[in-house]
């Protein structure tokens, strides 16, 4: 899903720069509510995402998570996926 239809950007100055920068960004996974209304964004990290150019991008996804206050988890690829994710509902408190 592309960050960009997650969240909006304000108008004003700098508009251009702080769209530019979510408009390529991606995450693998949004949980909803029951109203749509997101609650966790999940990033699955494999084996390129070791690579520093990845690790910076997933950096810059987590400080605009942050800013607009939507958790983002990183969940790497070969773990137990079930249990991560029930986890992260368990965390959450999703049902």
């Amino acid at each position: 899903m592309r960050v960009a239809d997650i969240i909006e950007t304000t108008d004003g100055k700098g508009y251009y720069f702080r769209r530019n920068k979510i408009l390529s960004k991606h995450i693998d996974f949004l949980i909803s509510n029951q109203s749509f209304m997101p609650i966790l964004a999940v990033e699955l990290n494999g084996s390129s995402h070791r690579i520093e150019k990845r690790k910076d991008s997933d950096d810059q996804k987590k400080k605009v998570f942050e800013f607009v206050g939507l958790p983002i988890e990183f969940i790497e690829v070969g773990t137990d996926f079930s249990l991560d994710v029930k986890n992260l509902f368990t965390k959450y408190k999703i049902h």
